[in-house]
């Protein structure tokens, strides 16, 4: 059981971890270059991944690491989640973001925009084809094994185990929110990918929901490359007025996300005959 292997394990020390994969990359690296940027994306997920292994997994089994292994139904269907992951996470920008704008537009502009790195190369050379082949790499297979082992492997179970399960979830997902920009989505859609990890005892569907997510995030962003900011307005906004009137496509993702999500929570944590 999943249980058994990360809630014995203090959560601060996994934070502790997970920092300093963070942090000691980014004295070598500048972030501000596409390139260098992706290969810290590289090097601190892998260095945080084998420091969590060498520390805590070295005696493990896959299925120790992982859980239960979905069939392919369930992971299909994991996968396919990526997309009104995505769409909430732009809906939640959008219902926290806009209404913020007006009170505090200084904080919306530096939190949104100011504090953004570049991730891909929206240049069409060589270099920017490594660059965002790199970077693709890192998002949908790299960072979904190894937030999720930190989040709702170590931490979700560790808080479940101390605080009680709504109080583990709740304290996990807060802290996943957090480290990302679009807060409210990231917190409505980790409570779900948290409370379905702890009724399948897996971590592999969580990873495919988040690994889904990013794919789905890498091609709207190639998307954007390809056609250019004007086709896309809102999904290339840099302005805090350019980000207020996107405010359709806020609603627009919540149309999708909505129905989407509802229907994930109804047939694969409150069914008690769904299938695993």
């Amino acid at each position: 059981m999943l249980n058994n292997t990360y809630a014995y394990v203090r959560a601060r020390w996994v934070i502790l971890v997970s920092i300093i994969g963070f942090v000691a990359p980014a004295f070598v690296f500048d972030l501000n270059q596409p390139l260098e940027n992706a290969v810290y994306y590289l090097v601190s997920y892998s260095l945080i991944g084998l420091l969590l292994w060498w520390i805590w997994g070295r005696n493990l089994e896959s299925k120790d690491v992982f859980g239960t292994v979905p069939n392919g139904e369930e992971a299909w269907i994991c996968l396919m989640l990526g997309t009104p992951s995505v769409c909430a996470h732009y809906a939640g920008k959008y219902l926290l973001f806009v209404p913020l704008s007006f009170v505090v537009p200084q904080f919306v502009s530096w939190w949104l925009f100011e504090t953004s790195t570049t991730l891909f190369d929206m240049s069409f050379t060589r270099e920017a084809m490594l660059v965002n082949g790199l970077m693709a790499f890192n998002l949908v297979i790299l960072v979904p094994i190894v937030e999720e082992i930190v989040f709702r492997g170590f931490l979700l179970h560790r808080w479940c185990e101390k605080f009680g399960e709504k109080r583990g979830v709740v304290l996990s997902s807060m802290l996943f929110s957090i480290i990302h920009k679009d807060i409210l989505g990231n917190l409505v859609v980790s409570v779900i990918v948290s409370v379905f990890c702890l009724h399948r005892k897996s971590l592999v569907g969580p990873i495919l929901i988040h690994a889904g997510n990013n794919l789905m995030v890498v091609i709207v962003v190639l998307f954007v490359w390809v056609v250019g900011g004007e086709v896309v307005g809102p999904l290339a906004a840099s302005t805090v007025e350019e980000f207020r009137s996107g405010w359709w496509f806020g609603a627009f993702t919540a149309v999708v996300s909505v129905p989407w999500l509802y229907w994930f929570v109804k047939t694969r944590l409150l069914e008690s005959n769904a299938s695993c």
